[in-house]
């Protein structure tokens, strides 16, 4: 994740960062209930316009001590995305602003998302699009002048519309960006 903060610092991060950040702005506050959780990245943060009364942002750290206490995060919490340190059912909105990209299991990281939402609760999931045209220069010419952050693997939407229908998780929308190459080059 530390490659994804110093990408979006530089000029196509903060471009990426600008419109990702209004999309979440954007939808966030006709999501309601009583716990609201972000992991990942606070470049983007998604909560910032969240009605939801109790919010954390959870880092992922190597702290084994944290993975299996149940309580509700402050703001500076840090647990393995894959094993998450919430009760089952216990988070409204869960935000999983580039978790996948950056994840060693990405399949793993979404059940635990399912086991801590509650029923009718919300995943909201932003990666990079390998299928975008900010894939297809990542994939010509990524090892010269990638276009991503360092050791990021993106998760293409059919494979994410997968993986959640095999955990009984509905997709209400998948959305993409348009986003301009020009100047990045």
């Amino acid at each position: 994740m530390l490659a994804l903060q110093a990408w979006l610092s530089g000029p196509p991060g903060h471009y990426f960062l600008s419109r990702e950040q209004a999309w979440a702005d954007s939808i966030v506050p006709d999501i309601f209930g009583f716990r609201a959780v972000q992991l990942g990245t606070l470049g983007v943060n998604a909560l910032r316009e969240s009605r939801i009364p109790h919010r954390a942002y959870v880092q992922q750290e190597l702290l084994d001590g944290l993975a299996g206490q149940h309580h509700f995060c402050t703001p500076d919490c840090f647990a393995h995305y894959e094993e998450l340190p919430f009760e089952s059912q216990s988070i409204d909105l869960l935000v999983m602003p580039h978790v996948l990209d950056f994840a060693q299991n990405p399949h793993q990281v979404i059940r635990e998302a399912e086991r801590v939402l509650m029923p009718e609760g919300r995943l909201i999931i932003t990666g990079f699009n390998p299928f975008s045209l900010w894939g297809l220069r990542h994939a010509v010419l990524g090892k010269r002048w990638p276009v991503w952050p360092r050791g990021s693997k993106p998760v293409a939407m059919p494979r994410l519309k997968d993986w959640l229908k095999l955990l009984s998780l509905e997709c209400d929308a998948g959305r993409f960006f348009w986003l301009s190459l020009s100047g990045f080059f």
